[in-house]
């Protein structure tokens, strides 16, 4: 309510200035759909690997070359649930683990995961890789983490299908990298509480 001054010296009650002063000042606000990534934390493993507790398959993943060299599913390394993804070793053969999402409605997504260099390379240049459509990141391995780190980025994608893929870099290094809870989520404004869309 907001007290008017009018004629004659009285005040005059207007009921309902407050609402619109409110809706003038509301701002929309950021919300992330549903993940569309299928097993997003590598928790549906299959083919065991050479080594107890390892495998070289996860569902809806396509994996890469040399399964328990360059890249394997295991326990212990994750950041949530039981396995996650382990990258690394470009020294004996190129690796790359990868999902195709269809269905994609074109516009912004939030591409995130979690990761924990856990093996350094200690060696300059020495990265995995990460992307999603045609943007690509690369993430240093030179030095181990203290935990794990979550990288996320706004992308824009075209209506139709793209790719997650994780490679393990180019080089002569050896190094170890966890990769887990994969997320890419379509990005939406929600108004405020109380105000239609």
């Amino acid at each position: 309510m907001v007290a008017l001054k009018v004629a004659g010296g009285r005040r005059r009650w207007v009921a309902g200035s407050g609402l619109l002063f409110a809706a003038a000042v509301a701002i929309s606000t950021p919300a992330f759909a549903q993940n569309v990534v299928s097993d997003p934390g590598f928790e549906s493993v299959s083919s065991p690997g050479t080594l107890p507790g390892e495998y070289c398959e996860a569902a809806s993943w396509t994996s890469g070359v040399s399964c328990g060299v360059t890249y394997t599913y295991e326990s212990g390394q994750q950041h949530s649930g039981i396995y996650s993804l382990l990258l690394g070793n470009p020294l004996f053969a190129p690796a790359s683990v990868s999902q195709t999402i269809g269905g994609l409605s074109g516009g912004k997504y939030t591409f995130s995961f979690w990761y924990d260099v856990y093996l350094a390379s200690g060696s300059a240049g020495s990265t995995f890789t990460a992307g999603v459509g045609a943007n690509n990141y690369s993430f240093s391995t030179t030095s181990t983490s203290s935990a794990f780190t979550q990288f996320s980025q706004s992308v824009t994608l075209p209506a139709g299908s793209t790719t997650i893929t994780f490679t393990n870099g180019t080089g002569p290094y050896l190094f170890g990298v966890s990769i887990d809870d994969v997320s890419l989520s379509p990005f939406a404004l929600t108004p405020p509480p109380g105000l239609s869309a």
